[in-house]
C-alpha cells in the first residue's frame, strides 16, 4: 500500500536505526551515515519527524525516568563533527 503523501508520520529514531541497511561504508563519515538515513526517511515515509527518545528497550518509560532522577546522573554530551570519521 502506498504511502499518503499528505500524511506526518512521527518515527522512532531508535527503531529505525535497525532499519536502515548500512552497507559496507569503510571511511565513511558521520555526514555519510546521516545522509544514508535521511535518504532512507524520505524515501519510505516521504514525510517524517524522527524522534530520539533516549530511553532503553529494556525497561518502561516510567522506569527509566525513575532510575535517572534516583541516581542523580547527568547523560554525557557528545559533540562531533560532520567531517568526523566513524570508527
Amino acid at each position: 500500500m502506498p504511502l499518503d503523501p499528505d500524511i506526518q508520520y512521527v518515527l522512532d529514531g531508535n527503531a529505525l536505526l535497525h532499519r536502515v541497511v548500512w552497507a559496507s561504508v569503510g571511511s565513511a563519515t558521520f555526514r555519510d551515515l546521516i545522509g544514508l538515513y535521511c535518504h532512507y526517511v524520505t524515501k519510505k515515509y516521504h514525510r517524517a519527524t524522527v524522534v530520539f527518545d533516549g530511553y532503553s528497550d529494556n525497561l518502561s518509560t516510567n522506569q527509566m525516568k525513575q532510575h535517572r532522577r534516583s541516581s542523580g546522573k547527568i547523560g554525557p554530551i557528545v559533540t562531533f563533527m560532520p567531517d568526523t570519521k566513524v570508527t
